[in-house]
């Protein structure tokens, strides 16, 4: 419990500075981080809406799953080549590398909520979701953060030991982007929906499509995702941790 405590304090501390790092000296600090994606998802609308006309309510499918796609992408984007550049600092300080990772997701995630609360609030208003659904929305978030978190920790551990698998990460989640039901509703593949089951990426999201959906929620296989990717990052933590600041260059 001392360990817990004390790597919660550090996630805290790391992520108080991340947030005065990102708004200092800068006008569109904060503001980009949030106009960002709303920019990219309605981009995205405007382009694919006239192919999904038969489907009256894409852009709540699109925002629902381009949204907590957008918040693991930049995650991992941020969050695994970052370790490494830092590992000397790190080193003399008494910060858990751990902590740093969490930090700078949780950091990203705050983005997210806020973007997520305005966004859901707005299909509130305007009757394509329920209050109720709206509000038991935010479970969804549990897995996804935990989703997040453990596999950030874990690429960036193996991104100092080997630098290519940020470059490596990068094309694959290209990849998953496009065999992920994001922009597309999982019906227009249906000889191939099978696959959907092996992606980790439709398991995450797809509570997050059934805001407004009469589907379920698929929460249960949501957690057992996140769950197994959890136990994968714990199991090779301990070997990538051994000779972690022996890379520190």
């Amino acid at each position: 419990m001392n360990k817990l405590a004390k790597t919660t304090l550090q996630v805290k501390a790391l992520l108080y500075a991340h947030l005065l790092e990102r708004s200092h000296d800068s006008l569109l600090g904060l503001l980009w981080v949030l106009v960002n994606p709303l920019i990219m998802f309605l981009v995205h609308f405007f382009i694919l809406k006239n192919i999904f006309t038969a489907k009256s309510n894409y852009a709540l499918y699109l925002f629902t799953g381009f949204m907590p796609w957008f918040f693991i992408k930049i995650s991992h984007d941020m969050g695994v080549s970052t370790l490494s550049y830092k590992l000397k600092a790190l080193k003399n300080l008494p910060f858990k590398a751990c902590a740093y990772n969490f930090s700078s997701v949780l950091e990203n995630y705050l983005y997210f909520l806020i973007i997520w609360s305005l966004g859901s609030l707005y299909f509130v208003v305007m009757g394509k979701v329920t209050l109720w659904s709206f509000l038991y929305s935010y479970l969804f978030h549990i897995p996804l953060i935990l989703f997040t978190c453990a596999s950030v920790h874990l690429f960036s551990l193996l991104n100092v030991h080997l630098r290519d698998v940020k470059h490596i990460l990068d094309f694959a989640l290209k990849i998953m982007f496009l065999l992920t039901p994001i922009l597309y509703f999982p019906s227009y593949l249906k000889d191939y929906q099978y696959l959907f089951y092996l992606n980790p990426f439709f398991h995450l999201l797809k509570p997050f499509h059934s805001l407004g959906a009469a589907e379920g929620s698929g929460l249960i296989t949501s957690f057992m995702t996140s769950f197994l990717m959890i136990i994968i990052t714990f199991f090779f933590e301990k070997k990538l941790n051994r000779n972690l600041f022996h890379n520190a260059r």
